[in-house]
Order: C-alpha cells, then sequence, then structure tokens
C-alpha cells in the first residue's frame, strides 16, 4: 500500500507532528507499507522528530506562513495565490505519486484535495475539536462583516468535507458535534510509548506538560496550588513548558511566593522519565484536540486530575477509577483531587494501576489496527 500525509511542517515539536512520525514510522516499519510524506512549509527545515528511512519526502515550498507578515489586502492577494501553487503543484506531485490513500491534516487543501484525479482514496484527519474551533474563530473575527465571512467559509468547509472518501476526528465527544456525517471515523491518538516501567508514585511530585498559552489554563496553577502548599509545603508542582504567557505565569508564581513549589521548566524531549520520576498529573487546559501527555502519563502508571474541557479526557479518563474530572476552572474541587491522592498513597497506587491498565486500548498497535482498518475498507471500496 502507498500511502501520503500532507502537512504544514514536520520541524515542529508539537503534538500533530508527533502524532504523524509514530504513525508514519509505524506503517512503514510495522507494515512494511510505502509512506511519503508532503510539506508545504519545511523551508530546509530538519524534521523534529525521527522519521525512518524508509519514508520519502516533498516539500511544495508554498511557505503560506510568510503571507501573516503582509498588510491584510496584500496577505489576501497572497494567501489566494498560495493556495494556487498549491493545488496546481499538489496535483502535478499526487498525479506522479499514484497513491492508494491520502491523508491531510491540513484544513487548507481540503477545498481542492478531493478533485484531484490521481486514483486515490482522500482522507481528512482533524486535530482539533469543531466547538473550541469556532468558539475560538468567532472570537477572533470581532467585526459583523467578519462573523459572516467565517459562518460562510465554515459553511463551505463542511460542504468539502462531505466530499472526501473518509473524515477522521479523535474522540466520541467531538464525532457527536459534526452530526450524522456518512464518512465520520473516530480513531484516536495513540501513545508514543507504553513505559515498561510503573511509576511508583513515591515522589512528592505533581507534574503537567505543555505550552504556555491561555489554551493551557496555567494562570490557574496558583490558586489550585495554595491549599496543597499549606498542608503539604513539601509536595511540588513541575511543569514542562515554555510560551508566549511564560514570564506572565512566572511573575504570578513569584508574586504569590510560589517558587519554591510550582517550579517551570524548559520543554524536555525525555517525557517518559520525567513521568516515571513523578507521582500524579494535572491537567488545566480550557480545550485540547486529543491530549497526548495525558494518556502518556497514564501508561506510566500515573493517576491523573483534569479539567473536563472538550476534548478529550472525557474519552480518555474514567472518572473516579483512573483519576478524577473537574469543570473547567473549579480550583476548589482540583485543589481536594489532588490532595485526596497526596494524602492516600493506597488510593494513589490504585488508580495508577488501573489507569495504566485502561491506557492500553490507546496503544500503538491497537490504534493503527484501526487505522489499517479504514484503509483496507476504503481500497476494497475502490
Amino acid at each position: 500500500m502507498k500511502i501520503v500525509y500532507i502537512i504544514h511542517g514536520t520541524y515542529n515539536s508539537a503534538g500533530m507532528e508527533r502524532i504523524l512520525t509514530i504513525k508514519a514510522n509505524y506503517l512503514a516499519e510495522t507494515f512494511g507499507y510505502e509512506v511519503i510524506i508532503i510539506t508545504t512549509d519545511q523551508r530546509g527545515r530538519k524534521p523534529y522528530y525521527e522519521l525512518s528511512n524508509k519514508i520519502s519526502h516533498y516539500d511544495l515550498s508554498i511557505n503560506f506562513d510568510l503571507y501573516y507578515e503582509y498588510p491584510i489586502l496584500k496577505r489576501i492577494f497572497s494567501f489566494l495565490n498560495k493556495q494556487k501553487k498549491c493545488k496546481r503543484k499538489l496535483g502535478l506531485l499526487l498525479n506522479e505519486i499514484k497513491a492508494d490513500i491520502v491523508i491531510s491534516l491540513m484544513g487548507r487543501v481540503i477545498s481542492f484535495l478531493p478533485n484531484i484525479n490521481d486514483g486515490s482514496k482522500k482522507v481528512f484527519e482533524y486535530h482539533f475539536s469543531r466547538q473550541v474551533r469556532e468558539q475560538m474563530l468567532l472570537e477572533s473575527h470581532s467585526s459583523y462583516l467578519k462573523k459572516i465571512v467565517y459562518r460562510r467559509r465554515s459553511n463551505t468547509e463542511l460542504k468539502n468535507i462531505k466530499k472526501l472518501d473518509s473524515f477522521v476526528v479523535l474522540t466520541h465527544e467531538d464525532a457527536a458535534l459534526w452530526g450524522e456525517l456518512p464518512n465520520l471515523n473516530v480513531i484516536p491518538n495513540s501513545t508514543s510509548f507504553f513505559s515498561t516501567y510503573n511509576a511508583d508514585l513515591e515522589n512528592k511530585y505533581v507534574i503537567s506538560v505543555g505550552r504556555m498559552e491561555p489554551q493551557k489554563g496555567y494562570d490557574y496553577l496558583v490558586d489550585i496550588w495554595k491549599p496543597i502548599k499549606e498542608k503539604h509545603p513539601d509536595w511540588k508542582l513541575i511543569v514542562f513548558g515554555n510560551g508566549s504567557k511564560v514570564n506572565d505565569i512566572k511573575q504570578q508564581i513569584s508574586f504569590a511566593k510560589m517558587d519554591e513549589v510550582i517550579l517551570i521548566k524548559d520543554p524536555t524531549s525525555k517525557i517518559e522519565t520525567e513521568l516515571l520520576n513523578c507521582s500524579i498529573y494535572l491537567m488545566t487546559s480550557r480545550y485540547e484536540g486529543f491530549p497526548m501527555v495525558l494518556v502518556e502519563a497514564m501508561a506510566c502508571g500515573l493517576p491523573v486530575v483534569s479539567f473536563s474541557c472538550p476534548c478529550g479526557p472525557r474519552d480518555i479518563i474514567t472518572n473516579n477509577e483512573d483519576g478524577y474530572l473537574v469543570e473547567i476552572g473549579d480550583v476548589k474541587s482540583t485543589s481536594e483531587h489532588l490532595i485526596d491522592l497526596i494524602e492516600n498513597k493506597e488510593l494513589r497506587k490504585r488508580m495508577g494501576l488501573v489507569a495504566r491498565e485502561n491506557i492500553k486500548r490507546f496503544s500503538q498497535d491497537e490504534v493503527m489496527k484501526l487505522w489499517n482498518t479504514l484503509f483496507l475498507n476504503l481500497l476494497n471500496e475502490k
């Protein structure tokens, strides 16, 4: 089988690039499929995550990200030109490759991808939540006219999605938001590893991992940790991440005089080692697509306390069994659940064992079986 993935670039350390690398490597190494990655904005940068040498890579050199530098009118014309260029170059390349399956992780190519007659089945892999994406875009389109434009664009996107052979979302929660689409499939992300070891949950550390952006809700950390510092001053919260709000978060922590108990550290490539060194995972996100690190924490045997944000946590966590789900912004309940786990070692270890067992359904083998079944079904239709 010959499979093509289309993505903006592979140079970022974000979750989408990480997931693509996991899947592409698995398909090439385990199934022996021919895998090709097509990027639009690589610009000579190396992949952040290591790709198998069996995977081919083509860059179209469209460089969509550069048009953001222009004034609004020039930006519009630049985008339209780049879109036209992308359509032409992608069409030529796909007709040369003659793949069986073409999977796009980019929404901007969906308007023309179904119309490229290269003989392949077309799939859109959606890494966001429909509800959250629409809310964000409406908030960023402040004027009435911009809202009308966005609504029209959203309706056009839905029409284009219906033309695809398959539309894949990450959670059942998100699938329900799209309604009855005949081509809709749910395939979650897999964990990038299932640890050989089980965290002993003895160390007095709670861990969180994510970008320092409003989405991740790290502005709640100080209020969450205040009662924990009072009752258990020897416990620490370690957060690995960087981003536009990192200085704001650090200032908030310093102002509250909690520098010694809330530690902000740079992102790490040794996430498994750090998770195994901690005893509880905390997630305070306002929204997610599918929180990979939540799955990875549970794969290391950590119980979790998480906001029940859209989308992901409700599909991953079994409340009161392998972790706790609390309403977004409910710092009081979050603190109480963390204190329960801190004070009750037996509860902590029992939940950690259940988490490690429950999360096996997100192993690479199980998730890639779902993808392979989808591919075979699409080819049988073909």
